[in-house]
């Protein structure tokens, strides 16, 4: 069973669902209740208001602008320096850790093609071979993009 209440907002809006059937069948329904009801206020409207409860926890669906903005999502090591050939640039870190211990990038990533002749040549290939399928578009060369 399923109930989506909000007393905060002083609405009260129940959908029951018995069977795992109707709960798919009712769920375009229920979501488009709920975007009416979220639409009729805005975000801060709607925080004051859960706010206000308690017992209730709550937080708003940030978008990427949003998010990049918060400064707690900085301040959690969210956000890494990782270096290169210009200094270094701001990316994404790794949400996993282990030991307790996040990792810390040590250089980006390598770019599409940059080391393909490197790899190629340690397969045994000569350079007339990988000049050839870097021409056939086989391989791709960072040279050429």
């Amino acid at each position: 069973m399923i109930a989506a209440i909000s007393t905060a907002a002083g609405v009260c809006i129940g959908v029951w669902i018995t069977k795992m059937a109707e709960q798919s069948e009712q769920r375009a329904q229920l979501i488009a209740e709920l975007d009416a009801l979220f639409a009729t206020r805005t975000l801060d409207e709607w925080a004051a208001a859960f706010d206000a409860e308690p017992d209730l926890f709550w937080s708003p669906v940030n978008s990427i602008d949003d998010l990049i903005a918060d400064p707690q999502f900085h301040a959690s090591g969210a956000v890494v320096g990782v270096p290169d050939e210009d200094g270094g640039r701001a990316m994404l870190a790794t949400p996993a850790d282990f030991d307790g211990a996040p990792p810390s990038p040590r250089w980006r990533a390598p770019r599409l093609g940059e080391h393909t002749r490197d790899v190629l040549a340690e397969l045994g290939l000569d350079q007339p071979a990988i000049d050839d399928l870097v021409a056939a578009g086989v391989a791709t060369d960072a040279r050429k993009i």
